[in-house]
């Protein structure tokens, strides 16, 4: 299976943090973000690993080293995760991968978790049920089934938290790449990936939301955040 990592981005939350160093190489413990999912990836058996890079490219990939490929999202100033998705795609057949954030720390249950099963047939979305905040990537449900993720989802109106983690399969990884270049050929630059799988899910694609379990994870937005991840996975 291949794992594609979006990592492109100006991280400007974080600054002056991140005036200097991407999002990604900030350390946690001993080990950056970046180079963490890499290892709980490789632990996984994926081998076959992509990173989409813009901001601060060159230290990402000397960091990072020469047993990925790395794709470059030259408007990465102009486009938000989504795009840099569309650039990933572009480059790899339309076969299932597993599509992570770049600022994620997560637990390596979580990842196992959700490659527990051989093959899917449509694609899964980790969600934490059991906490979520103004600022989440929210996920409202219907019958126990998704209908959209976004921030500006009510927090009374929301089921959990889309934490950055995914899989597709085959054809959801077709569908989503016509859904991704439709969307951009519409001008939608700044849409969030979750966009797309909105669009997916109101056209009648049906995604599994799979729990995180009570497992830890964060995804690195604000120095509280990373302040938090470094006392919880230290």
């Amino acid at each position: 299976m291949h794992a594609i990592i979006v990592a492109a981005g100006l991280s400007s939350r974080l600054r002056p943090l991140t005036n200097d160093t991407p999002k990604g190489l900030l350390p946690v413990g001993d080990r950056s973000l970046i180079t963490r999912s890499i290892e709980t990836l490789r632990n996984q058996g994926i081998s076959q690993i992509t990173m989409v890079v813009g901001a601060m490219r060159e230290q990402i990939q000397e960091h990072v080293g020469p047993d990925i490929r790395y794709v470059h999202n030259p408007f990465y100033a102009q486009t938000n995760n989504m795009g840099s998705l569309w650039f990933a795609l572009n480059t790899i057949p339309n076969e299932e991968f597993l599509y992570l954030h770049g600022d994620l720390i997560y637990a390596p249950e979580i990842l196992s978790g959700i490659l527990m099963e051989n093959e899917i047939n449509n694609a899964s979305l980790v969600v934490d049920f059991s906490s979520i905040d103004e600022e989440a990537m929210k996920v409202r449900t219907k019958d126990n089934k998704f209908v959209e993720s976004d921030k500006s989802i009510p927090l009374n109106e929301a089921a959990g938290e889309w934490i950055g983690i995914a899989r597709f399969s085959s054809p959801a990884a077709s569908l989503l790449h016509e859904t991704i270049d439709e969307m951009l050929a519409n001008n939608e630059f700044q849409s969030y990936d979750t966009a797309a799988f909105n669009k997916m899910a109101r056209e009648g694609f049906e995604f599994d939301l799979l729990a995180t379990n009570g497992s830890p994870w964060f995804e690195i937005d604000t120095l509280e955040d990373l302040t938090e991840a470094r006392i919880l996975f230290s």
